[in-house]
């Protein structure tokens, strides 16, 4: 983002989330074909960008004093679950100095009822190797969620 900005505040680090979201019901996520559900969302995301992203950092507090940790813990009560797809990061091509890194996860969730997309290290070849999904799941629902056989034909659950 910084290199977006002119001048930016010196208390401005570059870590600005804008936040997109859609409404839709389970049964339209499951329903749907899946480049529909990705068109809603895509059409959300064009929808934002009425404003350009100067105007929407002079509307957000970057001058807070707040934690991290309190500012992340922002509660949307209408929201079943979040999802967040930080798949084209490339973070793995990422070094600040130690080399990239061999692997990433997201490794807790302040916020319950999210589902975080990361991409996988790649192959020698520099193929893709899948995809990592953190799904945090309500303790009530956990055994239910280990032991559904529809999702686990598509992942293995790691802990």
């Amino acid at each position: 983002m910084r290199d977006k900005l002119t001048n930016p505040p010196m208390e401005y680090f570059g870590n600005v989330i804008n936040k997109v979201l859609f409404t839709a019901t389970a049964g339209d996520i499951v329903d749907r074909p899946l480049g529909r559900m990705a068109a809603m969302h895509r059409q959300e995301i064009l929808a934002s960008r009425a404003h350009t992203m100067e105007q929407w950092l002079m509307q957000s507090d970057i001058t807070s004093k707040t934690s991290l940790a309190e500012r992340i813990v922002i509660r949307l009560p209408y929201v079943d679950y979040s999802a967040t797809d930080w798949s084209k990061f490339k973070c793995y091509t990422v070094d600040f100095g130690e080399g990239c890194p061999t692997f990433l996860r997201h490794s807790t969730y302040v916020q319950k009822h999210i589902i975080c997309i990361l991409d996988r290290p790649c192959a020698p070849d520099g193929s893709s190797t899948g995809y990592d999904v953190s799904i945090s799941v309500d303790e009530t629902s956990y055994d239910r969620f280990c032991n559904d056989n529809e999702l686990l034909a598509y992942g293995t659950i790691i802990g």
